[in-house]
């Protein structure tokens, strides 16, 4: 079964109020209204999101689809602010004195054995 025949099928008036808008009213079965949705799909995007506003089943569709959003984590640094630039940058500069500290230092054990 297409879905043009089933929206034709279960859900007629609104079929039918999709044809209507686009000019299509001499439609006397549900093979006619099926096919005239068809046509009217096919005519561009606009057309198919008019066929498909008609589907009966639309809302079951659209939540199965739709992305779900996952709840953002707001985590606060030491000083309470959740700014992540802050932390990042904070976390940058501890880094580099860390490392300035080591080569220190290492140059410090080398030049005591040295002398």
């Amino acid at each position: 079964m297409s879905v043009y025949y089933y929206i034709a099928q279960l859900n007629p008036e609104s079929a039918y109020d999709v044809c209507q808008r686009n000019g299509f009213t001499e439609i006397f079965s549900q093979e006619e209204l099926a096919d005239t949705l068809q046509v009217i799909a096919a005519g561009g995007e606009s057309g198919l999101k008019q066929v498909l506003s008609a589907h009966p089943d639309k809302e079951v569709i659209v939540e199965m689809f739709q992305k779900k959003e996952e709840p953002k984590q707001n985590f606060a640094n030491a000083s309470g602010d959740s700014s992540s630039s802050k932390t990042t940058k904070l976390v940058s500069q501890t880094n580099a004195f860390i490392l300035v500290g080591a080569i220190i230092v290492s140059l410090a054990i080398i030049s005591a054995k040295q002398g």
